[in-house]
């Protein structure tokens, strides 16, 4: 049952939230593999397993790194993600580093809001030169949300930081018990170059952790 929902789970991530195959395409599978389940008594996991890679729909490698490279989402399914990237740098969930505690929340790290007169509208505007409010709220929205600009952190610790600037955010990174986030304490200034290399980075984890066939 354990493995049945690993399988099932990762394949919904590879397959919807990364790659956005249809809904009614995943339904038909899924329907598939319970007509299997019900009618053949002998059907075992790993027959499902192979209806799965099998699948017409099924996203390929090319196709999920394309997809993941320009992935933005939500902050409950970058929660999941995040958690499970972690697991994989420090060597699983079991590992003396793997723990997350439960007042764990997800931290943008270029904010969710850029306020007038901030350190990071003064970055935009001297950085990457856009000078104007539409310059700036475009520049802000076209990266915020990528899964690159998003970390863990503990409650207490995400609410104090606020809109810090990223130079008073690393203090409290390099604080912090968890490998995805102390890492970010290394790295020098924070802008759309740096979000898109950290979310090529988290790819290499990624190809792992959502591959059906590694199951």
């Amino acid at each position: 049952m354990k493995k049945l929902i690993s399988l099932t789970t990762k394949l919904f991530f590879r397959a919807k939230t990364v790659c956005s195959v249809n809904y009614s395409d995943i339904e038909r599978l899924v329907d598939a593999i319970c007509r299997l389940l019900r009618n053949d008594k002998e059907a075992t996991v790993d027959d499902v397993q192979k209806m799965m890679v099998e699948w017409t729909q099924y996203p390929d490698d090319p196709i999920f790194e394309l997809n993941f490279k320009k992935l933005e989402l939500p902050q409950a399914k970058a929660k999941y993600a995040l958690q499970e990237i972690h697991f994989e740098m420090v060597g699983g969930q079991h590992s003396s580093s793997g723990a997350i505690s439960n007042r764990i929340e997800v931290e943008h790290i270029m904010p969710q809001k850029i306020s007038p007169g901030s350190t990071w509208e003064e970055f935009i505007i001297n950085k990457k030169g856009k000078t104007t409010p539409l310059e700036i709220d475009e520049y802000h929205k076209e990266f915020v949300n990528k899964l690159g600009n998003m970390t863990l952190l503990n409650k207490t610790r995400n609410q104090s930081l606020s809109n810090d600037s990223f130079e008073k955010k690393k203090e409290m990174y390099a604080k912090d018990s968890l490998e995805i986030t102390k890492r970010l304490a290394d790295v020098p200034e924070w802008d759309d170059s740096t979000i898109m290399t950290r979310q090529g980075q988290f790819l290499t984890f990624a190809k792992k952790i959502w591959d059906v066939k590694l199951v």
